[in-house]
């Protein structure tokens, strides 16, 4: 929980708000705020086949506001766009596995 609310800060003082479909060039929405819930908690969500389940989610959750375009509202809606990412960076390496410099931050 720690950790994911130092990466929660770092992101809201100065990482680019906006959500592009599939890690992308279109935009198709904004993140407006972001929390933690410091609790454990259940939730209920709503599936796009229309079945509610609930869970329970640890301390440290965090929860996302954002304002949909109208491009995109419609597949929200529909449950074709389901989830979104808040940025990141990778790098692929081969043969990672074997270099024990990187191995310890697996």
């Amino acid at each position: 929980a720690e950790e994911l609310q130092k990466a929660l800060w770092d992101f809201n003082l100065g990482h680019d708000k906006d959500l592009r479909k599939q890690h992308g060039n279109q935009r198709i929405g904004k993140i407006v705020e972001l929390h933690q819930w410091p609790f454990e908690h259940e939730a209920k969500l709503s599936l796009p086949n229309g079945v509610t389940k609930s869970v329970n989610l640890p301390a440290g959750t965090v929860y996302a506001g954002v304002i949909w375009s109208k491009d995109a509202w419609p597949d929200v809606k529909a449950g074709r766009l389901t989830g979104y990412s808040m940025g990141g960076t990778g790098v692929r390496v081969r043969n990672a596995a074997n270099d024990a410099e990187l191995i310890k931050f697996t």
